[in-house]
Parts: C-alpha cells; sequence; structure tokens
C-alpha cells in the first residue's frame, strides 16, 4: 500500500481543465493469431472511469456531443 492509498492492480490518471477533473484507468486488448501478422500489430486502448463523477461527466458529455478533441 502506498501513502495515498491503496497501490491495486491499476493506475489511475488524473486529467484537469477548465475546472474540470476526470480520472480514468485504461485496458490495452492486442488482436491476432501467431499466423496473422497483419492482426497481431492491432492494438484497442479503452479508457473506463474510475469514479461515479467521471461517469457523470463523460455522460453528460456525450448527451452533449462534446468531441475528444475539444478536451
Amino acid at each position: 500500500e502506498s501513502a495515498g492509498g491503496d497501490a491495486g492492480p491499476v493506475l489511475p490518471m488524473h486529467f484537469h481543465k477548465d475546472g474540470k477533473e476526470i480520472t480514468l484507468f485504461t485496458t490495452i486488448a492486442t488482436l491476432g493469431t501467431p499466423q496473422d501478422v497483419t492482426a497481431a500489430e492491432i492494438r484497442i486502448e479503452s479508457f473506463f472511469p474510475m469514479d461515479a463523477a467521471t461517469q457523470k461527466l463523460m455522460h453528460d458529455w456525450a448527451r452533449q456531443g462534446v468531441r475528444a478533441s475539444a478536451l
């Protein structure tokens, strides 16, 4: 355990901009089989909210049509 709390299996990412704060964690999936070199190079990174406030903010942004590039 770290001084800041539980050092579980995920590393949270904290973002702050324009008075908004979001906390996310990420997963990376690798696709393909050993016989398919092209598919073996595909990786998909997904981000998930770590708390209820971040989840609500992201749902609100989705309803408003906020683009990630605007963040």
